[in-house]
C-alpha cells in the first residue's frame, strides 16, 4: 500500500519550512551564545590567574634585583684613590680632587659616602644608592666599602667569663 501525499499538507510544510528553520536556527544561536559566554568566562579566569602569577614574578624579580644590586665589595682604604673600577664592572661618572664621587653599576647610580671622624669602626668610604623595597620602604644598597683594617679588639668581660 502506498500513501499519496496530500497536496494540502505539502503546501503547508513548504510554507512552514522557513519558520521551522528560523526556530531551529534561533535555538542553535542561543546554544552558540551560551558556549561563547562560557568560553569568555573561562578566558577571564585564566587572565586573572595570569595576572596573579605575573605580579608574583614581578615581586620576586624586584626582590632578587635588590639582592643582585648589592654585592657589597670590600677593599682597603688605601686602595680608594687608584681603585680600578673596571674590576667590579662599574663605570666612573664623576670625581673630584679626592677621588671618584659617583659610579654606575648595572644601570644604578652609587654615590660616595664617608664615615664620621669619630666612628668606632674606623675610617671608611663607601658607595651607596637608595632604592625602594616592594613594601615601599627605603633601603640603601652598598656597592663597595673601602675601610682601613681595624685591629682585633680583645674580648670583653662577659664573653671571657662564658669561655672559662
Amino acid at each position: 500500500m502506498t500513501t499519496d501525499t496530500d497536496p494540502k499538507n505539502s503546501a503547508i510544510e513548504t510554507l512552514l519550512n522557513p519558520v521551522v528553520s528560523i526556530y531551529k536556527g534561533t535555538q542553535n544561536l542561543w546554544v552558540l551564545l551560551r558556549d561563547v559566554k562560557n568560553l569568555l568566562n573561562r578566558q577571564n579566569q585564566l587572565l586573572e590567574k595570569n595576572n596573579e602569577l605575573l605580579e608574583q614574578l614581578l615581586t620576586k624579580e624586584i626582590t632578587s634585583n635588590t639582592e643582585e644590586f648589592e654585592p657589597n665589595f670590600k677593599a682597603m682604604l688605601n686602595e680608594y684613590k687608584n681603585f680600578d673600577w673596571d674590576t667590579i664592572e662599574a663605570r666612573v661618572i664623576s670625581s673630584d680632587g679626592e677621588g671618584v664621587t659617583v659610579v654606575q653599576y648595572r644601570g644604578k647610580v652609587f654615590e660616595r659616602r664617608r664615615s664620621s671622624v669619630d666612628d668606632v669602626k674606623g675610617a671608611a668610604i663607601w658607595f651607596s644608592s637608595a632604592t625602594k623595597t616592594p613594601d615601599g620602604k627605603v633601603k640603601y644598597l652598598k656597592l663597595i666599602t673601602f675601610r682601613e683594617k681595624s685591629p682585633i679588639r680583645p674580648l670583653h668581660g662577659e664573653i671571657k667569663e662564658q669561655l672559662q
